[in-house]
């Protein structure tokens, strides 16, 4: 297995995810007519090739909008600039009224192969 679908096939499986699927990557291998393909939503950003620590949090990103969260070109999620919108409102309201946010458990994964979200993350908010 290529080294891609390896860290791939590794990733889903920390997440519990199956992995008893065939990873075809199309500028690795031919998909030829009758191969099965699958959609691999977990692994979007997470390719080393294209993004520098994609499991790393880093604030500071050089180009931080690099990503295939919402698509591109033509076809770009027409949802994009309104979740940015609604997200940037959440936290300046958050930090009108807390000085800090802070993680105060483990969080909890949503088993599965679509979005790497979180079920649970316990946090304390404290007071300005």
């Amino acid at each position: 297995m290529h080294s891609i679908a390896a860290s791939t096939a590794r990733r889903s499986r920390e997440a519990g995810v199956s992995v008893n699927l065939v990873f075809l990557l199309a500028r690795i291998e031919q998909i030829r007519k009758g191969d099965k393909v699958v959609m691999w939503y977990l692994s979007g950003n997470r390719d080393e090739t294209a993004i520098e620590r994609p499991d790393d949090f880093i604030i500071n990103r050089s180009n931080p909008r690099h990503h295939i969260s919402f698509g591109f070109g033509i076809h770009r999620c027409m949802g994009n600039r309104l979740a940015e919108m609604q997200l940037r409102i959440l936290w300046e309201e958050i930090m009108q009224r807390f000085s800090r946010v802070e993680v105060v458990g483990e969080p909890e994964r949503v088993r599965s192969n679509f979005v790497r979200g979180y079920k649970t993350l316990p946090v304390r908010l404290h007071p300005l």
